[in-house]
């Protein structure tokens, strides 16, 4: 677990803003966000690189101070906290490319409204999909950091041409009402659904959300992975980053 925490933090305290490995340090609070030993050891490290102020808020803000070695805690005890120069608080949030210059990278159409879906109440916007010819799909999950921390996919993006949402799966997770409507969008013949690489995210849905059963109703289907080594010629497993700039002549922004 120490391993897997030094890397993400080596990625905020030794890397540029600029470099395409840097993390912020809400990045990596957040990626480990709920494992508190994880936190703890985060906290520590901090303190170790003197970054005081920011080892404290870390702390605060999760409550991990019984996780934390006494002799950090007692250095810790000392530091007067000031938010205001706490550089591991939020940074940006923002739905355009973070790397710059901007017009170099990918970015949604202007004409693409992004909508959340948190709540059942939400969901009924989904039906907006079943007009769709087309819909792109993917998911995003944790990397599991060690063999105690297991992750599940807590985000799914589901595109048309007009509009791409993004559904909360933490919330959602036991939805029949979600699953429903999914259900109807993934087996409507006049939509094909677009991913790319998507086996493994089935694969996640399988193991992990065994109470959303509409990955298993896709009637259409392209992975756009595999058409691209045959468009191309080349092997099958081409990245997405790879892909966006032969195709689009852009690149996808991987900054996060």
């Amino acid at each position: 677990m120490k391993k897997g925490i030094r890397y993400y933090l080596s990625r905020n305290l030794h890397k540029k803003k600029n470099h395409k490995e840097y993390l912020s340090l809400d990045r990596v609070e957040d990626l480990i966000s709920g494992f508190k030993q994880m936190l703890a050891y985060m906290v520590e490290d901090l303190a170790h690189n003197k970054k005081w102020n920011e080892a404290v808020g870390v702390m605060r803000r999760n409550d991990v101070e019984n996780y934390v070695r006494q002799e950090v805690r007692e250095e810790l005890a000392a530091v007067e906290y000031d938010q205001a120069k706490d550089s591991s608080l939020f940074e940006y949030d923002e739905f355009e490319p973070l790397s710059k210059p901007m017009e170099s990278y990918m970015k949604l159409p202007e004409h693409v409204k992004v909508e959340w879906i948190g709540t059942d109440d939400d969901v009924p916007k989904l039906a907006a999909l079943l007009e769709e010819p087309l819909i792109g799909v993917d998911s995003e999950w944790r990397p599991e950091l060690s063999q105690y921390h297991k992750t599940r996919p807590s985000l799914f993006q589901i595109s048309g041409k007009k509009t791409a949402f993004l559904i909360d799966l933490i919330s959602l997770q036991r939805s029949t009402v979600l699953d429903g409507m999914l259900v109807e969008v993934f087996k409507n013949p006049k939509s094909t659904i677009i991913g790319f690489g998507f086996n493994s995210d089935i694969d996640q849905f399988a193991s992990k959300h065994p109470h959303l059963q509409f990955i298993k109703y896709i009637t259409n289907f392209i992975d756009a992975q595999t058409y691209y080594g045959k468009v191309y010629l080349v092997e099958q497993q081409t990245g997405l980053a790879k892909v966006a700039q032969t195709v689009f002549e852009k690149t996808v922004c991987k900054v996060e």
